[in-house]
């Protein structure tokens, strides 16, 4: 899940770079980019969001995974107290 996260975070990085450098170097020129570039640009401001939007539920579902460890990890330490204590009580 975390490679998935950084894949996606990563996708989003690249595609805000390469817009980015395409837009400044349209302000630079005043020259339009060739329908191919234009279309990567519509394309890549589109996917931003949705991106993000992926990101945000990746990170919000390792966050709850994060809690669900925990909280098996507590029952088991507390499974593990009471057979201890169990044990103890029969010698």
């Amino acid at each position: 899940m975390k490679s998935t996260h950084q894949d996606t975070e990563l996708q989003l990085h690249q595609r805000e770079e390469e817009v980015e450098r395409e837009l400044k170097q349209w302000q630079k020129t005043g020259e339009l980019p060739c329908p191919d570039v234009l279309a990567r640009i519509v394309t890549a401001k589109d996917k931003i969001p949705v991106l993000k939007e992926r990101l945000l539920e990746r990170e919000l579902e390792l966050k709850e995974m994060g809690q669900r460890l925990s909280a098996s990890s507590q029952m088991l330490t507390e499974k593990e107290n009471w057979h201890q204590a169990v044990l103890e009580v029969r010698r």
